[in-house]
């Protein structure tokens, strides 16, 4: 059984919307990037992808890369 302490640890880890929702990307951090670095980000976007998509895909693959 566990306790009511573990209880409430674990539902502190899942972040949830004030909907009750869980975040689909509880994640999150500020990146600085050189001065035209979104503008170029921006131009190699596909139609109805964002720039926060583009970058989880690149830092996902860099990170698998890495992994090997």
């Amino acid at each position: 059984m566990e306790t009511e302490m573990a209880t409430a640890t674990k539902k502190k880890l899942i972040a949830k919307r004030p909907n009750g929702r869980p975040l689909m990307y509880p994640d999150k951090t500020i990146v600085r990037m050189p001065k035209g670095f979104l503008d170029r980000v921006n131009k190699a976007l596909k139609i109805g992808e964002y720039q926060g998509d583009f970058m989880r895909v690149a830092v996902e693959r860099e990170l698998r890369a890495r992994r090997k």
